[in-house]
C-alpha cells in the first residue's frame, strides 16, 4: 500500500512538471522582449505595457 502511495505521489508530482513546461514553452513561444525596458511582452503587442516603448515591427491583425 505503502508502495502505491508512493508512485501516485510520484505519477502527480511528474504531470506537474510537465504541464509547467509546456506551458513554460508556450509563454516563451507568444512573447518577445523589448529592447528598452528588458520586460517580457506578448508578441503581438504594438506597445510595450511597462514603459510605453512602440514596436516598429509589429504584423497586423489576422
Amino acid at each position: 500500500m505503502v508502495a502505491l502511495g508512493f508512485l501516485l505521489t510520484f505519477a502527480s508530482a511528474l504531470v506537474a512538471a510537465v504541464g509547467k513546461a509546456v506551458s513554460w514553452a508556450y509563454e516563451r513561444a507568444d512573447s518577445k522582449v523589448c529592447p528598452q525596458c528588458g520586460e517580457t511582452v506578448r508578441r503581438r503587442a504594438a506597445i510595450c505595457r511597462f514603459c510605453k516603448y512602440t514596436f516598429p515591427d509589429v504584423p497586423p491583425p489576422p
